[in-house]
């Protein structure tokens, strides 16, 4: 009788923790995924801009032919 209870509480526990790590799994590779886009998106904002600054405007001509 006891080593049902206590295999019957072991599997649902397995299955919760197996749930769980499943769970927090996605939801953290998500919020990564996000929060490496957002900072990657920022650095090309900054990145563009300081090229924006340094190439003359009137060289689109030579930009063109790369």
């Amino acid at each position: 009788m006891k080593r049902r209870v206590f295999r019957r509480v072991f599997i649902i526990y397995g299955i919760v923790l197996l749930f769980s790590i499943i769970f927090i799994n996605f939801y953290l590779s998500r919020i990564i995924r996000t929060t490496y886009i957002d900072a990657l998106k920022e650095s090309l904002s900054v990145q563009t801009s300081i090229i924006a600054d340094i190439v003359p405007t009137g060289s689109q001509t030579v930009i063109e032919k790369f």
